[in-house]
C-alpha cells in the first residue's frame, strides 16, 4: 500500500537468476494520483523488512516550476546484477545508461540520481560517466569514461540500499550522457 491505497505493481525486470534459487525482480507503480503538490511525507506498507532479499523503494517526484527555464528530464530505469566480474549466473555486469538529448553551444550541469539496491557496507563498487557528441559507445565505459566516485554504494540509506547523488558538467555540443556502475574488487558490491 502507498498510505494506505492498495497498489497493482508492474513487472519491469526479472525475474534474473541470482543464484541456486534465488531469483531478482524490479516492479514499478505509477503513483502520481496519490502524490500530492508541495512537501510531504509518504508510507509504504504491506511489503516485507529491507533486507539483503528486498532491498529498498523509491519515490521519484517531477514537477515543473513556471518561474525557471525548461529542463530536460531522463529517466532510467532497470535491473542489472553484478558481483566481481564472474557473477551472478544471470549477469554478470552493469549496463552502461544512455541519455541523449539535443546540443547545446553552452555547457550545461547535469544532475544525477542513482538508486540502487544489493551493496553491503564494506564492499567496493564505483560509478563512471563519459559525454560526447556523435554515436554514442555501446559496451562499457569502464576504461574510458570518467570516474565519478569510488565505494558509493554502503547501505547509507538502510539495509542494503543506497541513493547517490552528483553534478556532471555537460559540455558544449554535447548529446549523449552514459552513466554505468560497477562492482569492483577485491571485496565486490552485490549489485
Amino acid at each position: 500500500t502507498f498510505d494506505s491505497n492498495p497498489l497493482t505493481a508492474t513487472l519491469t525486470a526479472g525475474p534474473a537468476l541470482w543464484a541456486a534459487s534465488t531469483w531478482t525482480y524490479l516492479f514499478k507503480v505509477n503513483v502520481t494520483a496519490l502524490v500530492s503538490s508541495g512537501p510531504g511525507t509518504y508510507t509504504l506498507g504491506g511489503v516485507d523488512a529491507f533486507d539483503v532479499y528486498n532491498n529498498g523503494w523509491e519515490l521519484v517526484v517531477l514537477y515543473a516550476d513556471a518561474s525557471r527555464q525548461p529542463h530536460l528530464v531522463g529517466l532510467g530505469e532497470g535491473m542489472d546484477l553484478a558481483q566481481g566480474s564472474g557473477a551472478p549466473p544471470s549477469g554478470p555486469g552493469i549496463k552502461p545508461v544512455l541519455f541523449s538529448f539535443d546540443p547545446s553551444p553552452n555547457p550545461r550541469s547535469a544532475r544525477l540520481i542513482s538508486a540502487g539496491g544489493g551493496a553491503s557496507a564494506g564492499t567496493n563498487s564505483s560509478i563512471f560517466y563519459q559525454t560526447g557528441s556523435g554515436a554514442p559507445p555501446t559496451s562499457d565505459i569502464y576504461t574510458t569514461g570518467v570516474l565519478l566516485a569510488t565505494d558509493l554504494l554502503q547501505s547509507n540509506d538502510g539495509p542494503v540500499w543506497d541513493t547517490y547523488e552528483a553534478s556532471i558538467t555537460i559540455p558544449a555540443n554535447a548529446t549523449y550522457l552514459i552513466v554505468q556502475e560497477r562492482s569492483d574488487m577485491p571485496n565486490p558490491a552485490s549489485l
